[in-house]
C-alpha cells in the first residue's frame, strides 16, 4: 500500500504516518477510482501502490514489444539466435505486463500486434478466459534464453 501497510485498511491495524493513503483518502472517507488512479504529479495520495497507464505506461511498452517481433527480422546484422532471443524477450514483455494489468483491471483488449497509429479500429475488451488464454498462449511458446555459457531452450 502507499506510504502504509495493507493492514491499516482493516482493524487489524491504525496507520500512525499522517501522510498515508489510509490517513489521507481512506479514514476521511474521501476513497475513490479517480483519487486511486490519479497521477502521482497531482499530489493526491492513494492507497495501493499507484498502479495506473498514466505512471506505468504498459500499452506503449505493449506495442513497442510487438514492434520488436514484427521487424526485428528485418534488422541485417543480427544472426538468427539473437533474433529468436529478442523477440522472446519482447513477447515476455508483453505477457508480464498483461499479467499485471489483469491483476488491477480484470479483462482487457486483446493486442497481438502492432497497432498504427492512424488506425482507429482498437480491439474490443475481451473476456477474462479469453485473457488468461492469450496470455498462456503467450507464455507456452517456447522462449529462447541466453546464458554465457550457451543458449538454453525453455519450454513453457
Amino acid at each position: 500500500m502507499y506510504l502504509s501497510n495493507i493492514e491499516a485498511l482493516t482493524d487489524l491495524c491504525q496507520s500512525s504516518i499522517y501522510y498515508s493513503g489510509a490517513n489521507t483518502v481512506y479514514y476521511t472517507g474521501d476513497y475513490n477510482a479517480s483519487k486511486e488512479n490519479a497521477p502521482r504529479v497531482l499530489k493526491t495520495s492513494a492507497t495501493k501502490l499507484r498502479f495506473n497507464d498514466s505512471e506505468t505506461h504498459m500499452w506503449a511498452a505493449i506495442r513497442h514489444a510487438w514492434l520488436v517481433v514484427e521487424n526485428i527480422d528485418r534488422v541485417p546484422d543480427m544472426d538468427q539466435e539473437e533474433k529468436r532471443t529478442s523477440e522472446s524477450e519482447a513477447k515476455t514483455i508483453v505477457a508480464i505486463y498483461y499479467i499485471h494489468m489483469l491483476r488491477h483491471y480484470g479483462a482487457l483488449p486483446i493486442v497481438d500486434k502492432v497497432i498504427a497509429p492512424d488506425d482507429a479500429d482498437f480491439p474490443a475488451r475481451a473476456t477474462l478466459d479469453e485473457t488468461v488464454k492469450f496470455i498462456l498462449r503467450i507464455c507456452k511458446k517456447p522462449l529462447i534464453v541466453r546464458i554465457s555459457h550457451g543458449t538454453f531452450l525453455l519450454p513453457i
